[in-house]
């Protein structure tokens, strides 16, 4: 009973011996742990505090960047904004300077004896027709009829050119075909030959084609076209424009079925930046208005 005892006692003395050994491990771990973090934090702080002060650096770096892009990109809009505004009033000023120069040019135009000129601005075009026809600003209620002749300067700004003649009429509007209409059809005399034809629009771009031309004649390329006056409606000696080469060869005109010769023309008037244009009416009204 007596070594039982003992034995507890040694156990329970061990045991607390082990404990406090574990808690002065434990303790001396805690230890030299502080004091090691601490040797290493002061070891390291040099090379954190650089780390820290870099990053500081590059974050300044980047918000100022990006304060910087902010800047350039309302620079660059204020840039276009200016920009935009003086390409706008370029071009108004531009569209300016060629309404006067049209009209300067069309004052200075002569029309026949028998005719009174009415001035007219263009007001609608269709895009899929743009160099086929227009519709013009005055009509019936200024003398304007059906199959009267439009005229514009011709290329050196002095010389009236036939640019179309009207194909319908309002009392306000009329619509004109210009040269490369299909619709628009008149007789025209070639000053060299002397031969009489007739031209025709082709639609589109393409140039209009002259027909019924005698065969025997004797054209060249740059001949001048005239219209004939084989009609009422469109006066004679109005320039209308040159002949083109038909071919490669630098022909002046093609046979058609051995009865008559083909030409091709340029016109003296293109259309295609008008404005205003004159209308050659038979009849003189008491209004323009």
């Amino acid at each position: 009973m007596k070594k039982i005892k003992q034995t507890s006692h040694q156990i329970f003395i061990t045991t607390c011996t082990l404990l406090a050994a574990a808690l002065f491990a434990i303790l001396i771990w805690f230890a030299l742990d502080r004091f090691f973090s601490r040797m290493a934090m002061d070891y390291f702080y040099p090379w954190n505090k650089l780390i820290l002060a870099t990053e500081s650096s590059m974050a300044r770096t980047g918000l100022a960047i990006s304060k910087s892009k902010l800047e350039l990109v309302g620079m660059v809009d204020t840039l276009q904004q200016e920009n935009a505004k003086l390409s706008a009033q370029a071009a108004a000023d531009a569209a300016m300077k060629l309404e006067n120069k049209q009209l300067r040019a069309l004052l200075n135009l002569v029309p026949p004896s028998n005719r009174q000129s009415v001035y007219a601005q263009i007001m609608l075009r269709d895009p899929v027709t743009w160099n086929e026809q227009f519709v013009i600003d005055k009509g019936e209620s200024h003398g304007i009829q059906v199959g009267d002749p439009v005229i514009v300067p011709a290329d050196n700004g002095t010389t009236a050119a036939l640019a179309g003649r009207i194909i319908a009429v309002s009392r306000h509007t009329a619509t004109v075909a210009t040269l490369r209409n299909k619709k628009c059809t008149f007789s025209i005399l070639l000053t060299e030959s002397g031969q009489y034809g007739f031209l025709n629009g082709a639609g589109g771009m393409t140039n209009p084609v002259i027909t019924s031309l005698p065969v025997e004649g004797q054209y060249g390329v740059g001949e001048i076209v005239m219209t004939g006056g084989l009609s009422i409606q469109i006066p004679p000696g109005l320039f209308v424009g040159i002949l083109l080469a038909v071919d490669d060869e630098g022909k002046a005109t093609t046979i058609r079925n051995g009865l008559y010769a083909e030409a091709k023309l340029k016109p003296a008037a293109e259309t295609g930046n008008l404005r205003f244009v004159t209308v050659l009416t038979r009849t003189v009204t008491g209004s323009k208005k």
